[in-house]
């Protein structure tokens, strides 16, 4: 085995960075504990707000009572049909003549069927 003469110096030093790494350590779990504080106190101010708000809605609803009673519908309108006004009329209407027959794009004739005349 070989062995390598001690230096005080550098076992000082090794020391000395042991207790920084400690105290970095004891920072960052400290560190730790207040954000874990800050959040844990966040949550209980926003659960009160919400606690606060469903009160106040369930006093709301308390206050409002039954519900309302149905009601009848409204009547409806009766409508006039358009056909026996115009048949009830003294003016003969003619027959509407056929369409102009429709050309496609090789200008051929194309008639529509008899119902839309």
């Amino acid at each position: 085995m070989i062995y390598l003469p001690i230096i005080p110096e550098l076992l000082f030093t090794q020391q000395q960075a042991c207790v920084q790494r400690a105290r970095e350590k004891d920072e960052r779990e400290k560190k730790r504990i207040q954000e874990r504080k800050e959040i844990d106190e966040r949550k209980a101010e926003r659960e009160r707000k919400k606690h606060k708000c469903n009160s106040q809605k369930a006093l709301q609803t308390t206050q409002k009572g039954k519900r309302k009673a149905s009601q009848k519908a409204a009547p409806r309108k009766k409508q006039n049909c358009g056909s026996a006004a115009v048949q009830s009329s003294s003016v003969a209407h003619e027959q509407p003549s056929a369409p102009a027959p429709t050309l496609n794009s090789r200008g051929r004739k194309i008639l529509q069927p008899r119902k839309f005349w």
